[in-house]
């Protein structure tokens, strides 16, 4: 669900599918907050998907691109759902960095949108 592309170029086509994938995170998220399910999303190759979706979204949401339109939403809740999968799981904190996702979730930190701010803040953190 992650990896969708529209049946056309259309806005009404985009608009779908970025609801798709703003669910579809929202409810990784959810999920991910048990540690029995934090495993099995990661293995399912669910991470590799939040990644590429803070990448997709990072140059809109910087550069303001997606003001008024839903950029934000499945960005923010891809942050929050790879927020909730590291949660106290360091190897899954390991995945994120090896699959790139630590460099979107800094840049989203200058987004526009306050509520991306505050989702790509609560990423992995750094090793003790």
């Amino acid at each position: 669900l992650l990896d969708l592309k529209p049946d056309g170029d259309t806005a009404a086509a985009r608009s779908c599918i970025h609801d798709v994938q703003r669910q579809s995170c929202f409810i990784l998220g959810l999920l991910a907050v048990k540690p029995e399910y934090q495993a099995r999303i990661s293995r399912a190759g669910a991470l590799a998907g939040l990644v590429r979706l803070l990448r997709e979204a990072n140059e809109r949401l910087t550069t303001g691109v997606a003001r008024g339109t839903h950029g934000g939403g499945a960005a923010r809740r891809a942050a929050d759902a790879i927020t909730n999968l590291a949660h106290e799981n360091s190897e899954i904190k390991n995945t994120v960095r090896e699959e790139g996702g630590v460099p979107p979730l800094v840049s989203l930190l200058s987004s526009l949108d306050a509520k991306v701010q505050r989702a790509s803040a609560g990423g992995p953190r750094p090793r003790s």
